[in-house]
């Protein structure tokens, strides 16, 4: 299983109640799951209930068109979000893990230059 980034949690936390209600909206709307349903409900619908169905179908199809598009608008502002948090994030992580391996560069080259010149010292 794949691990979570750690900055993933804080980016849903710092979400609204709004904003978290319309991504598990659109993780289902997107899903499989969903479209199966909308075949089931609108083949139910259609030769059941509707006489005539094709403008009203046409009508419901559009207006779902409408409501995707939304979705996809409100996922990838989230996503585009999330990756600039993410980068910061990452960022500031490499810039420590950079400044960690030059402190330990340098405690290395003195402590290497310490035991060279004792080493020298002794030999001379």
């Amino acid at each position: 299983m794949r691990k979570a980034h750690p900055i993933r949690s804080e980016h849903r936390a710092e979400m609204g109640a709004q904003r978290r209600a319309a991504m598990r909206f659109t993780d289902y709307f997107f899903s499989p799951y969903s479209f199966y349903v909308h075949i089931v409900v609108y083949v139910a619908w259609m030769g059941l209930v509707e006489h005539s169905p094709w403008q009203r179908f046409l009508t419901y199809i559009s207006i779902e068109a409408i409501l995707a598009a939304l979705l996809i608008g409100i996922g990838q502002k989230t996503a585009a979000q999330f990756q600039a948090i993410k980068a910061d994030h990452d960022w500031t992580v490499q810039q420590e893990v950079a400044q960690t391996d030059l402190d330990l560069t340098r405690e290395v080259h003195a402590m290497t230059k310490t035991i060279h010149d004792t080493l020298q010292g002794g030999h001379r």
